[in-house]
């Protein structure tokens, strides 16, 4: 079973980690793959980056984080003596290889271990936090835990000595859910801490990468402490702006809600925040909130969560000012019904004033993986969600979706119990996605179908084709939504059906040499606002006498408009 699948990307290079009991049912390690050609092709085998005996603890929560050629893990491990400890490792060659023996950044155990690392990375410098029961004395409950930090300047090879608490309170409390960005050598932490009773949300930052800290912790929401229950806060940075949202009961009852969404601001990298934070979600008192998420893109802050309005749905509201107004009535961002799945979704993402949503829902039978986006910064939205895992809906459970930006590619990941146990799918909400294999022809050469640039109204699409015999000719076949087959032809499969347009096309380069057909088919796309989440598909069939039935066939390209 393949769990908690997490992805980071930088350009066309995306990775993808994940828990995996592969090894041994009762425990499990931490595997990655990874693609150099924007989810086109993947490492044939998974690898395996905890490097204690393959199944010898249960190794849980990975985290990780790209920059460039850098791929920085890190996870929570029982490996000595069943504590939970926080262990890292890293690769400097866009995951070809990682470090022979990983290393662990608690520096000090403890009976009731460590929860839930999370990780940040600039430049050369790797910031992880995490929650730690170390200053908790014997047994009694509720126990005691802190907001631990440890840092690496040099891409992960060396770190500090003693890890650093952050949280500056000394009283026995619960810190819990933190989380970390990083801008530059500003690092920023929030978490929630029960020091007033109910718990309250608070942060530290450092200016000069985690080397020294604020030396009092500060509180960010602002109601009177321990009224209300304030919980799961998340970061977003932009600049010098750091923005935090959460979910807070203050108008209801602290532990059972129902919550609401809240928002804080800093303009000056953490020295000063809002005095009075705002609510953000406009939902009558009898529903509740799920947990919130932040994008940030410049001027722009996003923020989405799970509501339990129209029986589940999902929600946004915006800034265009970093975080100073926000609309008056938050926006409805799924079309669709059915059981909305609360356990930290949505997931979004942003690129200048484009927003990017997924998220998990359940309808006639198990979950599935749902995707919108606006290009308005969160105002309008298309009409339909447009599904992304590929089998028939509601067969199978597909559940926990992340998403990440690369370039200007987004891309999206989920477990998925489509073959009776869970693995981990990834797919590409949009753009040009490869599926299905071709068939060889001249010289064993199997011809290759690929999609560049983004679809959006009024640019031009290119299909590439090459690795085919010099001079050929054939045909595009493109169909419309739907249209995804698997009908055997020429010793292959038929990848388009209905077809609903058959463009011919003449390859170039030397006549019968095998390798040496290329093309580039322009596809222009209209400037129609209808055309807006419009699937198209394409494959080639090209002659070529060596060929099954003398035609070989390309793989298929699933592309979707802007």
């Amino acid at each position: 079973m393949a769990i908690d699948p997490q992805i980071a990307a930088s350009g066309e290079k995306v990775y993808v980690v994940w828990s995996d009991d592969r090894n041994g049912r009762n425990s499990g390690d931490i595997h990655f793959n990874r693609s150099l050609d924007g989810g086109a092709t993947w490492l044939p085998n998974a690898l395996r980056l905890d490097t204690d005996l393959p199944g010898s603890a249960q190794s849980t929560a990975p985290r990780i984080a790209a920059v460039d050629e850098s791929v920085y893990v890190v996870w929570e491990e029982t490996r000595e003596n069943l504590y939970r400890d926080i262990y890292f490792n890293k690769s400097n060659d866009c995951g070809s290889t990682w470090l022979n023996t990983d290393l662990r950044l608690n520096t000090t155990s403890s009976f009731f271990g460590t929860s839930k690392p999370e990780l940040s990375a600039s430049g050369d410098s790797v910031f992880v936090t995490w929650g730690d029961t170390r200053n908790h004395i014997g047994f009694d409950f509720p126990r005691r835990m802190d907001i631990y930090f440890n840092r690496s300047l040099d891409g992960g090879r060396t770190w500090l000595n003693d890890d650093l608490r952050v949280e500056t309170d000394s009283s026995s409390h619960m810190s819990v859910f933190p989380k970390i960005m990083s801008e530059g050598s500003s690092v920023y932490v929030i978490w929630s801490d029960e020091r007033n009773g109910n718990p309250d949300i608070y942060f530290n930052r450092s200016l000069d990468d985690g080397s020294s800290w604020l030396l009092s912790d500060r509180r960010l929401d602002t109601d009177s402490p321990g009224i209300g229950g304030s919980l799961h806060p998340q970061l977003a940075v932009a600049g010098e702006a750091v923005f935090a949202v959460w979910r807070d009961s203050r108008q209801q009852d602290p532990v059972w809600g129902p919550y609401d969404v809240y928002f804080n601001r800093s303009p000056d990298r953490g020295s000063s925040w809002l005095s009075s934070d705002l609510k953000l979600s406009r939902t009558p008192g009898q529903f509740s909130v799920g947990i919130p998420q932040v994008a940030s893109s410049s001027d722009l802050v996003i923020v989405a969560w799970p509501d339990g309005r129209f029986g589940g749905s999902i929600f946004c509201n915006r800034s265009l000012d970093q975080g100073a107004t926000w609309l008056s009535s938050d926006v409805r961002v799924d079309r669709g019904s059915g059981e909305l799945l609360f356990d930290g979704q949505p997931r979004v993402t942003v690129l200048g004033m484009s927003v990017y949503a997924i998220w998990a829902r359940k309808k006639d039978g198990e979950a599935d993986i749902f995707f919108n986006r606006s290009s308005d910064g969160g105002i309008n939205w298309l009409s339909s969600d447009i599904r992304l895992d590929g089998d028939q809906p509601g067969a199978a459970a597909s559940l926990r979706p992340e998403i990440a930006m690369g370039g200007e590619s987004v891309y999206v990941t989920w477990q998925d119990e489509r073959n009776g146990s869970s693995d981990i799918y990834f797919t590409i909400p949009f753009g040009a996605l490869p599926y299905g294999e071709g068939t060889p022809g001249t010289g064993g050469n199997t011809p290759t179908l690929h999609g560049t640039d983004a679809l959006t109204l009024g640019s031009t699409f290119t299909l590439s084709i090459n690795n085919a015999i010099g001079g050929a000719a054939g045909l595009l076949a493109v169909g419309g939504p739907g249209s995804k087959a698997d009908i055997p032809l020429a010793g292959g499969s038929l990848l388009i059906d209905p077809i609903g347009r058959l463009v011919p096309i003449v390859l170039g380069g030397s006549a019968g040499v095998p390798g040496e057909g290329a093309v580039n088919i322009q596809v222009p796309i209209p400037s129609f606002p209808e055309l807006i989440g419009f699937n198209l598909n394409f494959q080639a069939a090209l002659l070529d006498p060596a060929a099954v039935a003398g035609m070989t066939l390309t793989n298929a390209i699933e592309a979707w408009i802007l």
